[in-house]
C-alpha cells in the first residue's frame, strides 16, 4: 500500500485498555475481514505512558497472520510502537500450514507459531483462534468432516496477566463449546513459565473450523438470576495447584477453610462436590493455582474460574493471595454471571462475529445493579465496533455475519 494511502482502520492503541488486546484483537479481525489496518502508539498506556510496542508475542501473531491472509507489514519488528497490515491474496501467499493424513485416514493441516521467549500462549491463541476458526485452510469439508486444524504453540504456558493453559482446557475452550463453536481439543507438551527464571514451554490445539457457509448462532448466555443471593452455590469446585509439594500440603489445610469462608461447608477436605489435584512443580518460585467452579442453569453446566500465578509466596501472604482468588470466584457465582469477568472480554469477538443479537449476562452487584463492563471487554467491544461496525454496548452485541462480511482462505 503507498505511503499516502489511508488505510482502512486506523485505531490508537492508547485507547481505553490500551495494550497488546487491542493489538491482538484488531490483527485477528483484520485479516479475517481484509480491512487493513493501522496501529499507532501501540501498547501506549505501557510502561509508565511511555508505550511499550510490540514484544515477541505479538510479533509471532502478526506474523503468523500476515502469511495466513498474505499480508503486507510495515513496522512488524520488535518494539515498533506504529503497525500497517494489509492484507493481501492469501491464495498466492504461502500458507503457514502443512496438509498430511492421520492413521484413520482424515486429513489435518499443521501450522505452529514460536514466540521466542516465554510470552503466554494463551494471549496468542487469543489473537488467532477467530481467524482460524471462522477461515478454515480448506474451502470445503475434507473427507464429509470439518477441516481440521492442529496448532503448536512455543512460549509460556503459565505466565503472569494472562491466561494459563489449565484455564484455557478448563474454562475457555468448555465455554466456547457451549455457545456452539466446534470442540477445541488442548494438550500440554511441556510447561513454560514466567516466573523462577523464564523458560519456553510448548502447547497444542486441534480445532474443528467452521464449515464453508456455517455462521455462529448468536451468543447468548443469560441467567435466570436477576438480583445477588448469597445462596447461590456451584454444584462442584476443582483445584488445580502446580507446585511444590510444601505449598501443596498448605494448600490442602486453607483451601477448604476459604472454601468454607466464601461457599459453606459443602465445599470441606471430605466433600464429593471438591476435587483437588496437584502436580509438583519443583521449583519454589513456580506456584500456580487454578479454581474452577460449576453452576447449574436450566440444566446447563457453566465454568466460572480464578488463578494466580504465585511467586514464592509464604505463610501470610500466600493464604491472602488463597483468599482472594476464592473471593474474586465467590463474587462472580453470587453475580448470576454465567462466566467469569476474564471470560467476559474473551467472548467479545465472538459475539461480534455472530449471526444476531447476542447477549451475555454480566450478572448484579451487591448493591443489585448490572455490573458494568471491564476495561478489557469494554476494549475488545470498542475494537469490534471500529471493524465489524458491532454493537456491544449493554452486555447486547448486534452480531455481524461473518459469511457475509469476513472473506476466507
Amino acid at each position: 500500500m503507498p505511503a499516502s494511502k489511508k488505510a482502512d482502520i486506523i485505531l490508537d492503541g492508547r485507547t481505553l485498555e490500551g495494550g497488546g488486546q487491542l493489538v491482538r484483537i484488531a490483527l485477528g479481525l483484520s485479516a479475517l475481514t481484509g480491512q487493513s489496518l493501522k496501529i499507532s502508539h501501540i501498547r501506549g498506556n505501557r510502561e509508565g505512558g511511555r508505550g511499550g510496542g510490540l514484544k515477541a508475542q505479538h510479533l509471532a501473531c502478526v506474523k503468523w497472520l500476515g502469511a495466513a491472509c498474505g499480508a503486507e507489514t510495515t513496522g512488524a519488528e520488535i518494539k515498533s510502537q506504529e503497525l500497517l497490515f494489509v492484507p493481501g491474496n492469501p491464495v498466492s501467499s504461502p500458507l503457514p500450514y502443512t496438509r498430511s493424513t492421520q492413521e484413520d485416514g482424515s486429513t489435518i493441516f499443521d501450522t505452529r507459531i514460536d514466540i521466542g521467549s516465554a510470552g503466554s500462549v494463551g494471549l496468542a491463541l487469543q489473537a488467532v483462534l477467530p481467524f482460524i476458526l471462522f477461515s478454515p485452510p480448506a474451502v470445503e469439508e475434507i473427507d464429509g468432516r470439518r477441516p481440521l486444524v492442529r496448532l503448536t504453540i512455543t512460549g509460556g504456558t503459565n505466565v503472569s496477566n494472562s491466561p494459563s493453559f489449565e484455564y484455557i482446557s478448563q474454562v475457555l475452550l468448555p465455554t466456547l463449546s457451549r455457545i456452539g463453536l466446534p470442540t477445541i481439543e488442548a494438550l500440554l507438551e511441556s510447561r513454560g513459565w514466567s516466573t523462577g527464571g523464564s523458560n519456553i514451554g510448548s502447547a497444542v490445539f486441534t480445532i474443528p473450523t467452521m464449515k464453508a457457509g456455517e455462521s455462529l448462532a448468536r451468543v447468548v448466555l443469560q441467567s435466570p438470576v436477576e438480583t445477588v443471593e448469597a445462596d447461590i452455590c456451584p454444584s462442584r469446585i476443582e483445584v488445580t495447584v502446580i507446585a511444590t509439594q510444601s505449598v501443596w500440603e498448605t494448600l490442602q489445610e486453607q483451601v477448604p477453610i476459604f472454601l468454607d469462608r466464601h461457599f459453606g461447608k459443602d465445599f470441606s477436605k471430605s466433600s464429593a462436590k471438591l476435587k483437588m489435584t496437584h502436580q509438583n512443580s519443583n521449583h519454589d518460585k513456580r506456584d500456580y493455582l487454578l479454581f474452577v467452579a460449576t453452576v447449574v442453569h436450566d440444566g446447563q453446566e457453566n465454568r466460572l474460574g480464578s488463578d494466580f500465578l504465585l511467586q514464592g509466596q509464604k505463610g501470610n501472604k500466600l493464604a491472602a493471595a488463597i483468599e482472594r482468588a476464592i473471593a474474586s470466584l465467590a463474587v462472580d457465582v453470587r453475580s448470576g454471571a454465567l462466566v467469569d469477568s476474564h471470560m467476559m472480554d474473551q467472548l467479545v469477538v465472538f459475539q461480534a462475529l455472530a449471526e444476531g443479537k447476542s447477549l451475555v449476562w454480566r450478572g448484579v452487584s451487591e448493591g443489585g445493579a448490572t455490573r458494568e463492563s471491564t476495561l478489557h471487554a469494554a476494549t475488545a467491544e470498542w475494537v469490534g465496533r471500529s471493524i465489524l461496525g458491532s454493537r456491544l454496548s449493554g452486555g447486547k452485541g448486534h452480531g455481524v455475519d461473518f459469511v457475509a462480511t469476513c472473506r476466507g482462505v
